[in-house]
């Protein structure tokens, strides 16, 4: 479930609740460091428990007939060595959390395609 405070634009916040594992849920708030729509998005996210740092970066650039889609997530664990293995128990939820975002993104360009 995501809250946003208006419309994409750089310096938008939003606040995201996700399942980490169970039980647990974490409240990440990420804010729109960059947008040039429709080529780049940046979001740092802020209140991430397990991380130092996180960046997520949506890049759309043409590939021949069509567009090719880049997610690339930059994490930096928080607690040094322990950091690393709560980090090996929760990167699956990340992983999957992520996977959802990109097929409810290509399901949105999809059906503004068909609109056109």
């Amino acid at each position: 479930m995501i809250h946003t405070d208006g419309p994409t634009r750089a310096g938008v916040t939003m606040e995201e609740l996700t399942r980490i594992a169970g039980p647990w849920k974490s409240v990440t708030r990420w804010r729109v460091t960059e947008f040039d729509p429709p080529r780049r998005q940046v979001q740092q996210g802020e209140g991430v428990s397990t991380a130092k740092s996180m960046a997520v970066i949506i890049e759309l650039s043409p590939a021949g007939q069509d567009t090719s889609f880049t997610l690339t997530v930059r994490y930096t664990p928080r607690f040094g060595p322990v950091g690393v293995l709560i980090d090996r128990a929760v990167r699956g939820s990340i992983t999957r959390s992520q996977q959802r975002s990109a097929q409810a993104f290509a399901a949105l360009v999809a059906r503004e395609n068909s609109s056109s």
